[in-house]
């Protein structure tokens, strides 16, 4: 008897400590006593390790950066089904968590893998109750190991998503296909030192956490109104209260003399692309401190990730608490659109820009003197407006007539349905042609858009030839199919450099059937 009690007596011992021995696990930056930075392959290793120490989590490869590097992602979840295939139960969202898609802003990174650690061991939260998450700490493992903003190509991935040229935005595309989120928080900080506002003005911008949402007035409409009226204020709001200052997104102050706006409101960046697919997007900017600054870790990166640490905290008990909403609305926006299209062609907005606020002309933003360190307001020109010109009709179709391997490819990429032709056969289409083509080197304030034009478009009955391309609107995704497609759309895909000599074509390699 005295030696089934020692036994049982030592199973429990043991038991204690296997549980305090998987309690928590130490990232490598803390590890490092929150002063280095770990590269690309010590954060694999962690995420490794946190999948093999917890039933919570599991690691899965993405795929391979420009430079040959594995992106790793990371399943969060009470429900083996999710954490095994990906696929979520209807009642729980699912939302996609994205760090350091810039190499040198790395605290985005260094905090997602501080979450995991914590949700993969914490029997306390509730989060795992209304969420499954998908996790990719560390989005640019090239400018990681690199100190540098962009991929090993020198591209930066996150304007990237319309022409889906570098493998890191190809990649996150097919995350959000694979996993299929309702939300997505892309992280990301912003450095407070400028090289004329700060170089040559003396001025320190003032910024703790900003968010933005998704904002392209083509973004599904009610998906729209609630990011902007519902979840927008009480993210800001809830923030502030945990204790960080929070405001929505000015856009990057530079210099003294320039407007303030809001976040780039074309579907290039990963937030207006994923909103445009029906997903709440929403991006956060903490502060990056200057490289010149006295702080008691370098360039104060433990600071720096305990504010992203505590943003996307905040933003996923938001989540969590709005959870059934937030799916009806997502789900809502992602197939109403095709219900829409197939009753009456959609209208679209060709051309959005940013415009004066004539109801605020003037905005008091916050600076810090950078001789005295004194707080100070400055007064900008307000052009926050987002507007949405030159709206028209979706055609029922695009047909590609010239170049269909690469707009196949294309397509592909994107999950974009079309249909190929099998025989020959005549079709009415209209006809495009460019006029007064257009072509700048600098983009206009907030978006991509380089080119401009006149098009022409004549009515004809052609012969579509085996192998053209039929691409209909009346998809899921048809609204950004046609914003893409349409050579007028400040989101074309024309406006890429890449894809700017189709537009000499006469006529132009696709078509329209209306």
């Amino acid at each position: 008897m005295k030696l089934k009690r020692l036994t049982m007596l030592l199973v429990a011992v043991m038991a204690c400590h296997s549980y305090a021995a998987t309690s928590y696990i130490q990232t490598p930056f803390e590890k490092s006593n929150n002063k280095k930075l770990p590269n690309s392959q010590q954060v694999d290793a962690f995420l490794k390790q946190l999948s093999d120490d917890s039933n919570k989590v599991s690691e899965l490869k993405i795929g391979t950066s420009a430079g040959g590097r594995e992106i790793n992602a990371l399943l969060i979840s009470k429900d083996s089904k999710f954490l095994t295939s990906g696929k979520s139960d209807s009642s729980k969202a699912t939302v996609m968590l994205i760090g350091s898609q810039h190499g040198n802003e790395p605290a985005g990174a260094e905090a997602l893998q501080k979450l995991a650690a914590e949700l993969a061991f914490d029997n306390e939260s509730t989060l795992l109750d209304n969420l499954n998450l998908v996790v990719i700490p560390l989005a640019n493992p090239d400018g990681r190991d690199l100190h540098s903003r962009y991929n090993a190509n020198r591209e930066n991935p996150n304007i990237d998503y319309s022409a889906l040229a570098s493998p890191e935005t190809l990649i996150y595309v097919k995350a959000l296909r694979k996993f299929k989120p309702n939300v997505i928080f892309d992280i990301h900080e912003s450095g407070i030192e400028k090289s004329v506002l700060t170089g040559k003005q003396g001025y320190f911008t003032d910024v703790h956490a900003q968010y933005e949402v998704g904002n392209n007035p083509n973004i599904a409409p009610e998906l729209l109104a609630y990011s902007e009226e519902f979840f927008l204020p009480q993210l800001i709001d809830a923030t502030s209260r945990a204790g960080l200052p929070a405001k929505r997104y000015l856009g990057e102050i530079t210099h003294l003399d320039q407007p303030v706006k809001r976040g780039g409101i074309g579907i290039t960046n990963f937030r207006n692309y994923a909103a445009m697919r029906g997903i709440l997007s929403v991006l956060v900017e903490n502060r990056l401190d200057s490289k010149n600054g006295d702080y008691p870790t370098p360039r104060n990166i433990e600071r720096r990730v305990k504010n992203q640490l505590i943003s996307t905290q905040t933003f996923l008990n938001l989540v969590s608490a709005n959870h059934d909403k937030i799916i009806q609305l997502t789900e809502q926006s992602q197939y109403k659109s095709q219900y829409k299209s197939q009753q009456k062609p959609r209208n679209i907005y060709l051309d959005v820009s940013f415009e004066p606020n004539s109801e605020k002309i003037v905005k008091k933003v916050p600076l810090t003197k950078k001789e005295t360190g004194q707080a100070v307001e400055m007064s900008f020109t307000n052009f926050d407006k987002i507007s949405g010109e030159e709206q028209v009709v979706l055609p029922k179709a695009y047909v590609v007539a010239k170049h269909q391997e690469s707009f196949r490819g294309w397509l592909d990429k994107h999950g974009i349905a079309y249909q190929v032709i099998e025989e020959p056969q005549e079709q009415e289409v209209g006809v495009l042609s460019v006029e007064n083509l257009n072509i700048s080197p600098k983009g206009r304030l907030g978006i991509r858009r380089f080119v401009d034009l006149d098009l022409n478009e004549v009515n004809k009955q052609v012969l579509l030839k085996k192998g053209d391309l039929v691409v209909p609107m009346t998809q899921p995704l048809g609204t950004l199919a046609g914003l893409m497609l349409d050579p007028r759309s400040s989101s074309s895909i024309f406006q890429e450099p890449a894809w700017q000599g189709y537009l000499k074509d006469s006529p132009l390699p696709i078509y329209t059937i209306r």
